[in-house]
C-alpha cells in the first residue's frame, strides 16, 4: 500500500511538471505573456503487473498416447511488485514525463475452480472461489528448447548422480524408449529399451506413460501401463532395476487394474494409465488416471500408497481430481511439494489434437481437497503456436530453487524439426521440450 500511495504521489507530481513544461514550451512559441493552459492528458497503457494468481500469464486455448526446456518464456512474472510503471523513452523531456505519468500499474482479478471429495470418495464440483489478482500480458509466451526431436511422448525425467535420464511411452521397436544426458537441455543420447520385457499379464505393443522413482537403497522403481491380456484394458505395472539405464525387471503381476470408490460409471470399465511416483516423510505414492475415455465418460486422478519396495499397496486408493470443465479428459498426473503446497499438474484435451494441454491444481494437505486453477499452465496459443499440444508433463527440482519442466508436442521430425502446425497431425509424432518452471509469492506455477 505504502508503495502505491508513493508512486500515485510520484505520478502527480510528475503530471505537474509535464503540464509546466507544455505550456512553457508553448508560451515561447507562442512569444506569449500569459499564463499557460491545460496540457493534454496522455494515454494510459495498459500496467503489466500485480499479485500473485493461482494461473500463470494468461494463454489462449491450447490442443497423447503412443506416439517435451526451452527457452525461457517472455512473461511477466506474477511476483512482480504491484505498482511497478512501465517507461517509454522519448525523443523530448516532455514525452517521458507524460509517458511517466501515464505508466501506472492495474490488477487482473483471476479465480480458482474448486472441487472437494466426500468421505465415499466422491468428487464434488463447488463455486468457484476468489483467486488473487494475476499479472497480465500481451503477448505469446516464447516457445521452449525441443531437446529431444524424434518420437519421444508422456516423458518422465529423474536425475541420478550428475547425469540426467529419460522414459517415455513405446517407440521404435521399444517397450520403454531411455535416452541421458548431462544436462536437461542435451545433447540427449538414446540408449536401448529400458524395458524389454514386459510382466506376464501383459501385452506388448501400447506401454505408455512410464514413471521411475529412486528408492532409498539405490535401486529403481518404474511403473508402467499395458494391456492386460485376460481383459484387454489397460493396468498398472510395477518394475525394478539396479540402473537407472534398466533393464527393469517386471513383477508377475499387475499393480493397479481396479477403479476407486468414486471414480467409476455404471456398466463400464475403466482404462488405468499414467503413473505418476511421489515420495513424502518416508512414504511412497503412485497416482493414475482413471479413465473412460472410449466411453465418452469423464475420468479421474487417483492416489495410491505403496510399500517401501514401492512394488505392492498399501491401503486404500483415493480419488484426488474430477474431470469437469477441461477439454476431453485429465490424465497425466504429476505432484510436487513446496512451501507448505501440493501442486498437482496434469494434462486435458485430446492428445493428438492441439487442445492438449497443461494444467494444474493446488492443495494444503496431500489427500487434497484440489483447487483447480482457472486457466490452463501451457497451451498451443499461450506458445504462439510454437508448440503443439504441450502435456504430459514433468515438474523436475534442480536445486538451489531452480526448477523445469519437461512435456511433449507434436513435431515434424527434421531437418530441421519443427512444430507440427496440423491442429490435428495425422502422423503424430512428439518431441520433447524443455522450459524453465517459475513460481509466484504465493506459490503458483509459471512458465518462464
Amino acid at each position: 500500500m505504502r508503495r502505491v500511495v508513493i508512486l500515485a504521489a510520484g505520478g502527480a507530481v510528475l503530471a505537474v511538471a509535464a503540464v509546466g513544461y507544455v505550456a512553457y514550451s508553448q508560451s515561447r512559441r507562442r512569444a506569449a505573456t500569459s499564463r499557460p493552459g491545460p496540457a493534454a492528458k496522455a494515454a494510459r497503457p495498459p500496467a503489466r503487473a500485480s499479485a500473485p494468481a493461482p494461473v500463470p500469464v494468461p494463454v489462449s486455448a491450447p490442443a497423447r498416447r503412443p506416439a517435451p526446456a526451452p527457452e525461457p518464456v517472455r512473461v511477466v512474472r506474477a511476483e512482480t511488485a504491484a505498482g511497478s510503471s512501465p517507461r517509454r523513452r522519448g525523443a523530448s523531456m516532455r514525452r517521458r514525463l507524460i509517458v511517466s505519468v501515464a505508466g501506472t500499474a492495474a490488477l487482473a482479478v483471476g479465480g480458482t475452480a474448486a472441487w472437494t471429495v466426500a468421505r465415499d470418495g466422491t468428487p464434488t464440483p463447488v463455486a468457484p472461489v476468489a483467486a488473487p489478482a494475476q499479472a497480465t500480458a500481451t503477448a505469446a509466451a516464447a516457445a521452449p528448447k525441443l531437446v529431444i526431436p524424434i518420437n519421444f511422448a508422456d516423458p518422465d525425467v529423474i536425475k541420478a548422480g550428475q547425469t540426467y535420464y529419460a522414459y517415455a511411452t513405446n517407440a521404435r521397436g521399444k517397450n520403454m524408449p531411455v535416452a541421458s544426458a548431462p544436462s536437461l537441455r542435451g545433447p540427449w543420447k538414446q540408449r536401448r529399451d529400458g524395458l524389454p520385457k514386459l510382466g506376464a499379464w501383459a501385452k506388448t505393443g501400447r506401454t505408455w506413460a512410464p514413471d521411475v522413482m529412486r528408492r532409498k537403497d539405490g535401486k529403481f522403481v518404474l511403473y508402467y501401463s499395458a494391456v492386460n491380456r485376460s481383459t484387454g484394458r489397460h493396468c498398472l505395472g510395477a518394475a525394478l532395476a539396479s540402473s537407472p539405464l534398466g533393464p527393469f525387471q517386471p513383477a508377475a503381476k499387475p499393480l493397479v487394474c481396479d477403479a476407486p470408490a468414486g471414480a467409476t460409471h455404471p456398466g463400464v470399465q475403466p482404462e488405468i494409465i499414467d503413473a505418476g511416483s511421489f515420495s513424502q516423510g518416508g512414504r511412497n505414492y503412485v497416482l493414475y488416471k482413471v479413465g473412460y475415455n472410449s466411453h465418452g465418460k469423464r475420468s479421474f486422478l487417483a492416489l495410491q500408497r505403496v510399500s517401501t519396495n514401492g512394488l505392492s499397496r498399501v491401503g486404500k486408493p483415493k480419488v484426488i481430481l474430477a474431470q469437469t470443465n477441461e477439454p476431453y479428459t485429465v490424465e497425466a498426473p504429476d505432484l510436487v511439494y513446496r512451501q507448505g503446497k501440493y501442486v498437482l499438474f496434469y494434462s486435458a484435451g485430446v492428445f493428438s489434437k492441439d487442445n492438449y494441454q497443461t494444467r494444474y491444481a493446488v492443495a494444503s494437505k496431500l489427500g487434497g481437497p484440489y483447487k483447480k486453477a482457472a486457466k490452463p499452465l501451457m497451451t498451443t496459443g499461450g506458445f504462439g503456436r510454437k508448440v503443439n499440444g504441450p502435456g504430459g508433463a514433468d515438474a523436475l527440482w534442480g536445486g538451489a530453487g531452480v526448477w523445469n519442466i519437461v512435456f511433449h508436442g507434436a513435431i515434424l521430425p527434421g531437418p530441421p524439426p519443427e512444430p507440427d502446425p496440423s491442429p490435428h497431425p495425422k502422423k503424430l509424432t512428439r518431441g520433447m521440450y524443455v522450459a524453465g518452471l517459475g513460481w509466484t509469492k504465493s506459490g503458483y506455477p509459471v512458465v518462464r
